[in-house]
């Protein structure tokens, strides 16, 4: 283990809302063997975090596990910068990336959502 990890597998936590980072640090806390050495808002963040991380102890414990959420055409140009290279992005992607952009407020209420969502798609 690089100098000053305390556990078996040390965890950078990346995600760009604060919430989802805070309740997979809240998830990990019972696992003893897991320890967040680290916090980041995006996959350039975490890349950086991790050079940070390997000039202060080596390699970044030698393995890398990378989860992902969404298709990288969602963030091009991080993923470009990050990788060197511009991914291709399918058809069906193209045309929605061509749609109009829309943003609707509903309260941060289950009961709100629901309506909301059968208002939007009751018709379809």
């Amino acid at each position: 283990m690089p100098e000053g990890a305390t556990s078996a597998i040390s965890a950078i936590l990346v995600d760009d809302e604060q919430l989802a980072r805070d309740e997979l640090a809240f998830l990990l806390k019972d696992f003893a063997d897991v320890e967040i050495v680290a916090t980041g808002k995006n996959g350039l963040e975490a890349v950086r975090l991790i050079e940070d991380l390997e000039k202060k102890g080596g390699p970044f414990f030698g393995r890398v596990v990378i989860l992902a959420t969404a298709h990288p055409a969602k963030f091009l140009e991080i993923v470009s910068e990050v990788t060197g290279a511009t991914p291709e992005i399918p058809a069906n992607i193209q045309k929605a990336l061509k749609l109009p952009k829309q943003a609707v407020r509903v309260p941060n209420d289950l009961k709100a959502l629901e309506d909301f969502l059968r208002g939007s798609f009751s018709g379809r």
